[in-house]
């Protein structure tokens, strides 16, 4: 398989590895094969030593890290990405990778994606497609950091993003639904996020009991 390596967003702390590429042509299922790729050769960079196995699927599709370790996968276009860390410095990773949506498509899922509130996020020199790419691309990070741990499927209503620093690139975020596993009501979430042209990034990490 062809990969490019690409530089990786910079939305998650130094000690998480990710190796980010560009698959030429790539979809469907050459997308998930680059992802499961591009994680072996993050694991790889964390660990020094190859990934000893592939990553098996879980009941939900996601991705089984091996023990010890926990990460997050993300693929939009020709991007692809994964990112790693030992599980004593991460609780939990997650990236998410978009390319920012239509005016058009904006208007029609904004109803979807948006809280009551979120659509005043930001500048008011940030366009509604951007902003609503965002949020999109928040809470499915959030979802992909918190879901192996909660073992529970939860939606965008779940997740209320109430601060976006454009400045820099730092979002806050707090849980609008308890969910299991010790995450109440109100519970907050801080992650980075980048925009880089027609694409955004971003990524949240819960500390581990070394961090």
């Amino acid at each position: 398989m062809q990969l490019i390596p690409v530089t990786s967003p910079r939305v998650l702390p130094d000690f998480v590895a990710c190796y980010s590429a560009r698959l030429p042509g790539g979809e469907g299922r050459r997308h998930f094969a680059a992802g499961r790729e591009c994680a072996s050769r993050a694991i790889e960079q964390l660990l020094g030593a190859p990934s000893p196995d592939a990553l098996p699927r879980g009941p939900a599709g996601e991705p089984v890290w091996p023990a010890g370790l926990t990460g997050s996968i993300t693929h939009t276009g020709d991007f692809v990405a994964a990112a790693v860390a030992r599980s004593s410095a991460a609780r939990g990773l997650g990236l998410d990778a978009e390319h920012i949506v239509s005016p058009e498509r904006a208007a029609r899922v904004a109803s979807i994606v948006m809280q009551p509130g979120e659509a005043r996020l930001g500048p008011q020199t940030v366009s509604d497609a951007l902003r609503v790419t965002l949020l999109f691309s928040i809470k499915e990070a959030v979802f992909k950091c918190l879901y192996p741990l909660v073992l529970t499927r939860f939606y965008y209503v779940a997740l209320v993003v109430t601060g976006l620093d454009f400045d820099q690139g730092i979002f806050h975020a707090e849980l609008a639904l308890p969910l299991p596993g010790g995450f109440p009501s109100g519970y907050p979430l801080t992650g980075r996020f980048q925009i880089e042209g027609s694409r955004l990034y971003s990524g949240v990490c819960l500390p581990g009991v070394t961090a």
